[in-house]
C-alpha cells in the first residue's frame, strides 16, 4: 500500500482484512539420531553396537575410529593419552577385546593414535558390558568385540592419511571358488 501524506492535516486510511486459508507444505517431524553418550539420563546402558558406516558418519569424530565411536555415557576414553576404554569408571585393563572372537591384548598405538584396528577392515564393533562373558572372564568391565568385513568381489584398495592416523586396506577375490583376501595396515 502506497500513500501520499500531505504536509498538513490528517490522513485516514481504512484497511479491511478478510480471513483466507493458506495451505502450508507438509512438515515432517523425526526423532534426532541416536548418538552414544547423548542418551537421556535413564538410558545410559553402555551396551551398544555400531556399523562402520555409522562410525564414519558420527558427528563427533573427525576421523573414523572404532573405539572412540563406542564412547559416550558410561563409556569414557581419554583422547590425550589413549590407554583404553573406561566402562562405568573401571580401569582400562578391565575391558577385554575380541577381534573375530580372538582375544587381543592392548589394541592401541603407543605413538598417540587411539585404535590400532583399521576401520576400513572392520564390518562393525560393539560393547557388551551388562552380561559377563565366558570368553573373557578377566574382562570385569565389559568386552569390545569387532568383526572384520568380508573381502569384495573385485580387487580394491582403501586408504587414508590424516592428522592422527594413516591406514591402508587391500581386498579382493583369490579365484572363482577360492575365497578372498583382506590385508590391512
Amino acid at each position: 500500500l502506497h500513500a501520499l501524506v500531505p504536509a498538513e492535516g490528517v490522513l485516514e486510511i481504512g484497511i479491511t482484512l478478510r480471513a483466507e486459508p493458506v495451505r502450508l507444505r507438509t512438515i515432517e517431524v523425526r526423532p534426532p539420531p541416536a548418538i552414544p553418550g547423548l542418551e537421556p539420563d535413564g538410558a545410559a546402558v553402555p551396551d551398544r553396537a555400531l556399523t562402520m558406516a555409522a562410525i564414519r558418519n558420527h558427528p563427533l569424530l573427525a576421523e573414523p575410529d572404532a573405539f572412540r565411536g563406542l564412547g559416550g555415557g558410561e563409556v569414557v576414553h581419554d583422547p590425550e593419552s589413549p590407554s583404553g576404554l573406561h566402562v562405568r569408571g573401571a580401569a582400562a585393563d578391565q575391558v577385554g577385546y575380541l577381534l573375530d572372537g580372538i582375544p587381543v591384548l592392548s589394541p592401541y598405538h603407543s605413538a598417540g593414535g587411539f585404535a590400532a584396528w583399521n576401520p576400513d577392515a572392520l564390518a562393525g564393533v560393539g560393547l557388551s558390558a551388562t552380561t559377563p562373558s565366558p570368553a573373557a572372564p578377566d574382562a570385569l568391565a565389559g568386552i569390545v568385540h569387532a568383526e572384520t568385513r568380508a573381502p569384495g568381489t573385485r580387487h580394491s584398495a582403501q586408504g587414508s592419511l590424516g592428522a592422527t592416523q594413516a591406514r591402508l586396506t587391500l581386498d579382493g577375490p583369490l579365484g572363482p571358488r577360492a575365497g578372498g583376501y583382506l590385508v590391512s595396515g
